[in-house]
């Protein structure tokens, strides 16, 4: 089968008529019965048979249904792709961040870039990495900063620094700004992180290697969430250092893990895009402030 069968044929599959699948390809209905018929005749096999004025798929059809799906969502994405390749704008910066970063360093980027760029515009959006991933191979966004992810053979990670991580707990859960071992830390009811989440890597590597149990009752994706359920009393979880740096003293203690744990972060692009001037600089100054 041809593209322009599949095409037809999806349509017909979604309209449930011939008049519905012309006007959804903008076609007349003869084109769209001629260009059936030819797919037919080249399979050998029919794909529709008429049923109270709409169009059923055959058995044979039904088998093909699935792959033809699959084949239509390629065929959007990559519409897509050209379409934001076609535009994009020179003096806009288009940035994903992690929720966590775009919450806790994200402000101090983006006053030191505007400061050097007055007349460009960035558009910032928060998503987690795996999503960031995704819209970063289908050309959405320019760049996402984002803590260590998956890696993507059409996205180039940048590694910009490491990223100390801390215990955060209601005050009195341990002595504020003193180390605490991490065997003891995991002693206590623990908000873990999301097992997908880099925190949680470290955490269960670091336990694999020293043999200690990992348990939780409990975990919450968001880092910010997660500290508020430690106020409220729900445990004592593990942030990075930045996102900690927004918990209130009043109700929550902070204090360093031993041994020292780190998480990357860095920035992500497309691999074979070429980077802009704006690109660079953003890049420069995520590296000053995750260094600062």
């Amino acid at each position: 089968m041809r593209l322009r069968h599949l095409e037809v044929v999806n349509a017909i599959r979604i309209m449930g008529t011939l008049s519905g699948a012309a006007r959804l390809l903008h076609m007349t209905q003869p084109a769209v019965t001629q260009i059936l018929q030819s797919a037919e005749k080249q399979l050998g096999y029919d794909l529709f048979r008429r049923t109270r004025g709409r169009l059923e798929p055959t058995a044979e059809a039904l088998v093909i249904f699935p792959e033809l799906e699959s084949l239509d969502r390629q065929v959007v994405k990559l519409q897509q792709l050209t379409a934001n390749l076609q535009s994009g704008e020179a003096s806009q910066l288009r940035v994903l961040a992690s929720p966590a970063l775009a919450q806790s360093v994200m402000p101090q980027i983006l006053t030191r870039f505007l400061r050097k760029h007055p007349d460009a515009r960035v558009v910032v959006r928060t998503e987690y990495s795996s999503k960031v991933i995704a819209d970063l191979a289908l050309r959405e966004a320019d760049i996402g900063l984002v803590f260590d992810s998956e890696r993507h053979p059409a996205i180039e990670f940048v590694p910009l620094a490491d990223i100390p991580l801390v215990a955060v707990g209601p005050r009195g859960s341990f002595r504020a700004g003193q180390p605490i071992a991490l065997d003891a830390l995991l002693a206590k009811p623990l908000v873990a992180p999301d097992t997908t989440d880099p925190i949680w890597r470290v955490l269960s590597q670091t336990c694999e290697q020293h043999g200690w149990p990992l348990h939780s009752r409990l975990s919450i994706k968001l880092y910010q969430a997660a500290m508020a359920a430690a106020a409220s009393g729900l445990g004592v979880t593990v942030v990075d250092a930045w996102t900690a740096r927004s918990a209130d003293h009043a109700i929550l203690d902070v204090a360093p893990i031993r041994p020292l744990l780190t998480v990357p972060v860095g920035v992500v692009r497309a691999a074979t895009a070429s980077q802009s001037g704006f690109a660079s600089d953003f890049i420069a100054f995520c590296r000053d402030v995750l260094s600062s």
